[in-house]
């Protein structure tokens, strides 16, 4: 058994924890309206503007018949739309979820029917019309701050998308009448869900309660020092449980104010350290990615923490090598605190920080707030030292995924949750993952279940047999690979293959190396030896074969075309992101650590950060007199 530091229902070291909507209530009276709720490079957003908006909306969900213990979903980009739904429809008593802006319209149509979604409030974004799934009632409007469209009001929240006719939230309602919400939720009603990746190529909805709610932000109190004074800068994405609780949600409860792009592009890492410096940032929020991209950074950007405000950056969402880690801390001055977490625990359950008796560098730290041990295959708790898997205890838990009681029964066994992590612990109680027993590929901190990859190259004309499969990156930490079986007489190459999943799956989710072979292996029983494949792959490039032959300008239109999930006559050298489909920030590290292997080169940060264009690429290869090996 590890050690423990806290449990029971809602009783956390010794003291009963204050519930989400007590919390609610008095950060909605106890701060000064004039202070700052929100700023973006757009607007700045105040205390008393916001809280105004939450108590319209009260009546708002009211008018749209929403009640207590339905759910809904905000499809958005913008900050303080999805703040302002995401809370009032919480304190309202309404389940809500975040949807990721990138899922396809088919993944989209998966995903609510799984949530089971009354409504869904969509922003409407005239560059990507979306086919949203029948049947759904729909509130559509346009970003915090846009200009207004005319109408009446309640015709025109459900007015079909295909008009072009939307107004933002503030215009919705602007006739409406604020009014408080209902004096009590009971703890087991549905607050937030979050999508995880499942053991099947449908999402799994993890369900949250009040009760989990209100266990997180106890934790974070006993943890964290945010405060009315606490300054948040958080580019991490919404629909992310991190983007999400040290977002909006702790910065809505503190009295404190969050800084975060709209949309925040890793081209933009620079004006992210001059905004920490400019802004007097406290709080820097995180996953090991953008650390990665940061340890490049030249010498210019080292006194970007070293400042009396800034207090430490928060990684979570992946591994955090050690070595990186030690790298940040020295070259710029500043304490990391690496947390783990996962989706059926809120946020995180372990810290390694901020305080020292939490810290110890290379380990995920200890857990605060819940109950813990590893064991075997067999469920025996090990000793100090042995690796088994982690489980986790505790009022954090949530009470399972929505419609699929035998895949809860699995992960939540007498109120212990299975994480599938490796671990080992020490005397001390400091925790280390060692690894993973599932299958689950994490990606610049993101979830990816590769049985929806295969699923999907499974129903690929041409293809006899698939399997994905994660591979490890240096920047991402793995990278998606697949294994695939043609079909007797079919020719197929990896840009088919890539452009075929780009039609069905978001971009993170596309297979960055594709290998084609006679056979998968597979045991006696059937299985496919993934460990095999990854052993086999391993040495694979991105652009294999023809890089070597091509120049270094139709190297980079060719490596482009397979990294974005796009034909290449689709792109040209005058290409850029903002214009180019499926030219994200994953795929920005993914072509350039693709170009650095294939070319045998490194670009510093600044130069990755300054590709503007494919023929910025061009430009820096061409400068370097380098050809592929």
């Amino acid at each position: 058994m590890g050690i423990l530091y806290g449990a029971g229902n809602l009783t956390l070291s010794g003291h009963n924890v204050l519930n989400f909507i007590d919390c609610f209530d008095n950060a909605a009276k106890g701060f000064s309206e004039a202070s700052l709720f929100l700023k973006t490079e757009k607007y700045s957003l105040n205390r008393k503007t916001f809280n105004e908006t939450l108590r319209r909306m009260f009546t708002f969900y009211e008018q749209l018949g929403l009640k207590t213990g339905d759910r809904i979903g905000v499809l958005s980009r913008e900050p303080a739309d999805v703040s302002a739904l995401v809370l009032s429809a919480m304190r309202a008593g309404i389940g809500v979820v975040v949807i990721n802006p990138e899922m396809t319209d088919g993944e989209l149509e998966r995903a609510q029917k799984a949530c089971g979604l009354a409504h869904l409030f969509h922003e409407v974004d005239p560059t990507n019309p979306r086919v949203l799934p029948d049947g759904l009632a729909v509130t559509h409007f346009t970003p915090w701050g846009g200009e207004a469209s005319g109408g009446g009001l309640l015709g025109r929240l459900r007015r079909k998308q295909s008009s072009g006719q939307a107004e933002t939230l503030q215009q919705m309602l602007a006739g409406v009448a604020p009014k408080d919400p209902p004096a009590e939720i009971a703890p087991d009603t549905l607050a937030l869900m979050l999508y995880t990746s499942g053991t099947t190529s449908q999402p799994k909805v993890v369900q949250l309660t009040h009760a989990n709610i209100s266990a997180q932000f106890d934790i974070f109190d006993q943890v964290y020092d945010y405060s009315r004074d606490s300054r948040i800068l958080n580019p991490l994405p919404m629909h992310f449980t991190d983007g999400m609780c040290h977002g909006p949600l702790i910065t809505f409860l503190k009295g404190a104010t969050l800084y975060r792009p709209r949309e925040f592009d890793i081209t933009q890492l620079e004006d992210l350290l001059i905004e920490v410096y400019r802004e007097k940032i406290t709080h820097l929020i995180v996953v090991p990615a953008i650390l990665a991209l940061m340890d490049r950074m030249g010498s210019e950007y080292l006194d970007t923490f070293k400042s009396p405000h800034f207090r430490y950056i928060r990684s979570s969402g992946d591994r955090l090598p050690t070595a990186l880690w030690e790298s940040i801390e020295a070259r710029y001055g500043t304490r990391v605190v690496n947390t783990y977490g996962m989706s059926e625990t809120v946020c995180e359950a372990t810290f390694s920080g901020p305080s020292d008796e939490l810290r110890k560098v290379g380990t995920i730290g200890k857990a605060v707030g819940v109950e813990w041990k590893i064991v075997d295959e067999e469920g025996n708790s090990l000793s100090t030292g042995e690796t088994g898997e982690l489980l986790l205890k505790g009022p954090l838990i949530t009470k399972g995924y929505r419609d699929q009681p035998e895949l809860t029964a699995a992960a939540i066994q007498d109120g212990w949750l299975r994480t599938g992590d490796l671990a080992t612990a020490d005397a001390d109680g400091f925790v280390t993952i060692a690894g993973r027993q599932k299958d689950l590929i994490i990606s610049g901190g993101v979830n990816i279940q590769p049985q929806e990859i295969t699923d999907c190259l499974l129903a690929c004309e041409g293809i006899a047999d698939a399997i994905a499969f994660g591979l490890p990156h240096g920047v991402w930490g793995e990278q998606v690979a697949a294994a695939i079986v043609l079909d007797e007489d079919v020719q197929m190459d990896q840009a088919a293959v890539i452009q075929y999943c780009a039609k069905h799956l978001t971009a993170h989710k596309l297979p960055r190396i594709v290998s084609f072979v006679d056979a998968l292996p597979r045991n006696p029983a059937g299985k496919v030896l993934v460990k095999q494949l990854r052993s086999e792959s391993h040495t694979m490039d991105l652009s294999s074969g023809s890089v070597q032959e091509s120049a270094i300008a139709d190297a980079v239109l060719s490596t482009a075309a397979q990294t974005f999930g796009v034909p290449v006559d689709e792109l040209h050298l005058s290409s850029e992101p903002a214009t180019t489909r499926g030219w994200d920030s994953f795929a920005h590290l993914t072509l350039v650590t693709a170009l650095e292997a294939n070319f045998d080169t490194t670009f510093s940060a600044q130069e990755i950060l300054r590709i503007s264009n494919l023929s910025a690429l061009v430009d820096l290869l061409a400068a370097r007199r380098s050809v592929p090996a």
